[in-house]
């Protein structure tokens, strides 16, 4: 009998040994457990919220109206000239014409020296139409012509919303002789709709010219947008000793009309100046809108289109929050007796 305790207590011995190893590997794990977990444990619930009108107009505002509902954005329904010469340099195709189609930008270079017209046509009362694609639709309200008149044919502008189906709106009633050279304008009636908007150059003889130095569109645009300063939601709440865990959440106080939309859209960045791209639209609901899924980069931007189909109506943001995570830097460790779920 006593030639077997040495058996023993090698197996005890071994048994020891095995589950010294097993709880030295559980250690690991839950070490690195903890650490994996560590930002979590320790971030800190903060947010950034949009209420007043510094706050606004400290972002970028396009069509916006931050001042007759103070501490509130909405559209501005104030209706303004259109940069036509922009629409053309976006898309040359957006503006076509009959006749001259090289000299067609003349209309909408702000320069009443250039032209675009005819010297003639090829039979008596020839015309030759102009026409630009706005791009979207528009409430338009007044249109403007420089022009020189020939013949003592009445002149006109005419709008479409398919550019199809055109309705004329005279802008000088045709007389006897030359008027010269001015400005003739026509104020459009309430609601009128137009996404194309065509001129005409024309005369009652084949060998008499007709042109027109410029060409203006007021309108009421259909949207807006205002977006925030590049630093003004800031992860770290401008302290170099906070790191940004990632942000949670968008909740805004707003008001949405019928014949109106709002939407938001948001980037990241690290510096401030490269930014992720602009995400998705996304629509508030009552529901808080998830961000969890954006990079945890220091800084976020939040874009807001607001916009109508009536030119009468508009959405307002009265606040917007935004939530997220950070924490203090280093991290501290946590004991390893933390509840880890």
């Amino acid at each position: 009998m006593k030639g077997k305790k040495p058996e023993k207590r090698y197996i005890t011995t071994k048994l020891l040994i095995i589950l010294t190893l097993l709880a030295s590997v559980a250690t690991f794990y839950l070490l690195g457990t903890v650490k994996s977990k560590d930002k979590r444990l320790t971030a800190t619930d903060t947010n950034k919220a949009l209420t007043t009108q510094v706050d606004w107009q400290a972002g970028t505002r396009v069509n916006i109206d931050d001042t007759s509902s103070e501490g509130s954005v909405k559209m501005s329904l104030t209706p303004s000239e259109l940069d036509l010469l922009d629409i053309y340099n976006e898309d040359p195709d957006s503006v076509t014409a009959e006749i001259n189609s090289e000299m067609r930008a003349n209309l909408v270079d702000s320069d009443l020296e250039t032209l675009w017209g005819s010297s003639g046509g090829v039979d008596d009362f020839w015309h030759y139409d102009w026409t630009i694609d706005l791009g979207s639709l528009y409430t338009l309200t007044k249109i403007r012509q420089y022009r020189e008149y020939y013949g003592g044919l009445s002149e006109f502008v005419e709008t479409s919303e398919d550019g199809i189906n055109f309705t004329s709106y005279m802008l000088w009633e045709g007389i006897e002789g030359d008027p010269g050279v001015k400005w003739e304008e026509i104020d459009l009636p309430d609601s009128t709709e137009g996404r194309y908007v065509r001129a005409r150059v024309h005369n009652h003889l084949k060998t008499n010219p007709s042109w027109i130095n410029e060409l203006e569109v007021y309108a009421v645009p259909p949207d807006a947008t205002h977006t925030t300063a590049s630093t003004q939601i800031d992860g770290q709440e401008g302290s170099g000793d906070k790191t940004l865990i990632e942000w949670t959440s968008f909740t805004p106080t707003q008001t949405v009309p019928e014949n109106t939309t709002l939407t938001y859209q948001f980037r990241t960045s690290d510096n401030a100046s490269d930014w992720t791209e602009w995400t998705g639209d996304y629509t508030y609901s009552g529901t808080p809108i998830d961000l969890t899924g954006l990079s945890d980069d220091r800084y976020l931007q939040v874009k807001a289109t607001l916009s109508n189909t009536d030119g009468v109506s508009t959405p307002q943001i009265d606040d917007y929050t935004i939530n997220f995570h950070n924490n203090q830097k280093p991290n501290q460790p946590v004991a390893q007796t933390a509840i880890i779920e």
